[in-house]
């Protein structure tokens, strides 16, 4: 598992990847459900 701030540097990567568009449908979905991961282990980190 990664640490916060590299989870939360992935995530951010992510969100600039799916806001940038040119994703096909099952791309976005993997990204959304890894972005998905990645907010619940930071969220985990900050308790």
């Amino acid at each position: 598992m990664p640490d916060f701030e590299a989870a939360l540097a992935e995530l951010e990567k992510l969100v600039e990847k799916m806001e940038g568009g040119g994703q096909t449908l099952e791309e976005a979905l993997q990204s959304f459900q890894r972005g998905v991961e990645l907010t619940r282990m930071c969220q985990t980190g900050l308790k």
